[in-house]
């Protein structure tokens, strides 16, 4: 969240600690969008972080944003492991093709078969 909001108010970012208890809540919900009160309450206990206290209220929709990024990259991420697993197998029975194509070894001309 670095961009300035549009009412002219302050801004923030998540910090860190932050960021990982947005990450395991999205893990423990298999990365699924978590429902509406783990989000406000979420929200609620960064707000009053000694960080932000009487500062900065943050907002659910904010929380969630984070959260929905972060599945979407997460699901991105899966994606592409499973991708590169059916690559390594392709090639691999790709090779075993051409091993096969290639034939017995030959044995004074003739196939040992």
């Amino acid at each position: 969240m670095g961009r300035p909001p549009s009412n002219g108010g302050p801004s923030f970012r998540f910090n860190s600690d932050e960021v990982a208890q947005m990450e395991a809540i999205l893990q423990a919900h298999n990365v699924a969008i978590p429902d509406r009160e783990v989000m406000l309450a979420l929200a609620e206990k960064f707000s009053d972080s000694l960080d932000r206290k009487d500062k900065f209220i943050v907002q659910m929709k904010q929380t969630l944003c984070n959260v929905a990024l972060a599945s979407r990259i997460s699901a991105y991420k899966v994606k592409e492991e499973e991708e590169e697993v059916i690559m390594k197998k392709k090639r691999k029975y790709e090779e075993e093709v051409l091993k096969r194509k290639e034939g017995p070894p030959l044995l004074g001309g003739r196939s040992m078969i």
